[in-house]
């Protein structure tokens, strides 16, 4: 099993080695390849833009996913919070008769009993019974732990394909030692570059916008 580890991380490979290996082995002007190819080459370790450009592409996509998905977590966590403050609160004042009326004996003034406040009874009953309907949904759990659920199913959807998705905060993709080296240094060549020409047509859009105005 120690094959199937990731040993290509993007990071750790040096990029003048992959600017040599690209260049001599990149096929820019072949025909766009078709899916079962697409896979075969991926598998292979052969080099192909068109690979590479759909690795991305999909790279992204997972990225955007899990971010989307780690909002909800991040809105469900606020949920869950506030609504533990209220149940606390509105336990608080059942417990302690807080804005509870106080019937006292009009004889000798000495307190009978407190007559709770149903306003405050009432919010704690519907409280309560709305964290007990998402626990026993198990709702709230699925929502919280969803980036986790989603990078596991990823890595086990990925691992026939020799990929693993880091659902950490570098939100990539990285190979497995099967897939050769060159392969994974062409890749990390074509998506800089990628990402410089992104970048560059930003910054001549904005500065066509500038002049414009």
């Amino acid at each position: 099993m120690a094959n199937r580890q990731p040993i290509w991380d993007i990071s750790q490979v040096e990029k003048a080695q992959a600017s040599k290996n690209f260049t001599t082995a990149s096929t820019i002007n072949q025909k766009p390849p078709t899916s079962s190819s697409k896979l075969h080459n991926l598998r292979n370790g052969q080099i192909n833009v068109q690979t590479y450009y759909d690795i991305y592409i999909f790279e992204e996509r997972l990225k955007q996913n899990l971010l989307q998905i780690k909002k909800v977590q991040r809105n469900y966590r606020i949920i869950t919070l506030i609504w533990s403050l209220f149940l606390g609160y509105f336990l608080y004042c059942f417990v302690t008769y807080k804005h509870s009326t106080i019937i006292y004996n009009s004889e000798n003034g000495e307190i009978v009993r407190y007559k709770r406040n149903k306003i405050y009874t009432v919010c704690l009953l519907i409280t309560s019974s709305i964290g007990l309907y998402y626990l026993l949904t198990g709702k709230i759990q699925r929502k919280l732990n969803g980036p986790s659920r989603f990078t596991q199913q990823c890595n086990k959807t990925l691992k026939p394909f020799n990929l693993q998705f880091h659902g950490d905060h570098k939100y990539r993709l990285s190979f497995y030692r099967r897939i050769p080296r060159r392969f994974v240094e062409g890749y990390i060549l074509f998506v800089t570059e990628l990402k410089k020409r992104s970048k560059l047509k930003k910054e001549m859009q904005n500065k066509k916008e500038k002049e414009s105005n």
